[in-house]
């Protein structure tokens, strides 16, 4: 039990020391969080994503690709998704996408070669990892295109839940690396992320994730409305009820597939009259929110007015908190009055 528990705590100590979470103060006896540690204490990341994250980011910021969605959101897209590639499709289907998320494809590891040799044999090891998140980071290129969820379900042969759930997996995931990113002083990076994470929890593009805000609004919806020309919240605030209800109506997949001429009223279908009460509610909402935060910055800058400047000998006291040998950043934080251990990593 206890020499257990010993061995347990030391293996740990071990893996974070090595894999540079932790550094030991010789002097005090004590172990010290990186600031890789506390990114990831705060993302909410385990220890073992927290470093591929990080050497996944590291290499893609030499070379990262504008030009295409894919590679930001192949580096979103989690490493256990629970979906196999169906490989005799994989092949067909990698061809098929356009040259510029190709060019990713093999920034990453995924070629035609790899996918050729997988049709007859399984690939193992790390190359396995690489082509079933790939796998995954091609569907939900597809889903933030806008492609329907149902196609993209029957293309990849992956049951329509799954692929849900891919979508609300992924979101999450990108919320923590953007958090992950942020705290590692990656500005570049966290509001790309933000940005993507609103775009794979609904399956759009960037252009109506505005619209997305309004909590009855499903994609094929938000599309209409913005080619309509009602493309924030505002003008759907300010909009005729008629008109909105006209769209709704419209939009429907049924009537777009000339399944039926008009979709009409039902219990289900929200008016145009009460979408246009929620979008004023969510512009009162926003409101409230922004003087909020507006009414925070006001005391912290009337706190900072108050404060006495705190200077010791040497002027302003700055300790340097290492990130370890490993990753050789640093963060200089106020207040502190020790200035011995500047260099201690």
């Amino acid at each position: 039990g206890e020499q257990h528990a010993s061995e347990a705590t030391r293996l740990a100590l071990d893996f974070l020391e090595t894999n540079d979470f932790i550094t030991y103060d010789a002097m005090r006896g004590v172990y010290a969080p990186t600031m890789l540690a506390k990114a990831t204490f705060r993302s909410g990341l385990s220890p073992e994503e927290a470093k591929l994250v990080y050497e996944s980011l590291d290499e893609a910021r030499d070379h990262f690709v504008m030009s295409s969605d894919m590679h930001l959101i192949y580096h979103c897209t989690p490493y256990a998704t629970g979906i196999e590639p169906m490989w005799e499709r994989y092949y067909r289907i990698y061809l098929e996408l356009p040259d510029e998320v190709k060019k990713i494809g093999r920034l990453v590891g995924v070629n035609e070669g790899a996918l050729g040799l997988a049709e007859c044999q399984r690939p193992e090891g790390s190359a396995v990892v690489v082509l079933r998140r790939f796998w995954a980071a091609m569907m939900l290129y597809e889903l933030v295109k806008e492609r329907p969820l149902d196609l993209v379900s029957k293309r990849y042969a992956v049951p329509r839940g799954n692929v849900q759930r891919l979508m609300a997996s992924a979101s999450s995931f990108a919320s923590m690396v953007s958090s992950f990113s942020d705290n590692l002083n990656w500005w570049g990076f966290a509001p790309l992320i933000q940005k993507l994470q609103l775009r794979l929890r609904d399956g759009v593009e960037s252009d109506i994730v505005p619209l997305m805000q309004l909590p009855s609004m499903k994609s094929y919806r938000a599309r209409a409305f913005y080619q309509a020309g009602y493309r924030t919240i505002e003008a759907v605030a300010q909009a005729d009820p008629a008109q909105i209800e006209s769209i709704l109506s419209s939009s429907h997949p049924f009537v777009k597939r000339g399944l039926i001429k008009s979709w009409g009223k039902s219990s289900d279908f929200k008016t145009g009259r009460a979408l246009v009460r929620e979008a004023k509610t969510v512009l009162i909402k926003i409101a409230q929110e922004k003087n909020e935060e507006l009414k925070e910055a006001e005391e912290k800058i009337a706190g900072l007015e108050m404060t006495p400047p705190c200077a010791g000998a040497n002027g302003d006291r700055r300790k340097r908190i290492s990130v370890g040998a490993g990753y050789g950043k640093t963060l200089k934080m106020a207040g502190s009055n020790n200035n011995s251990n500047n260099n201690s990593n």
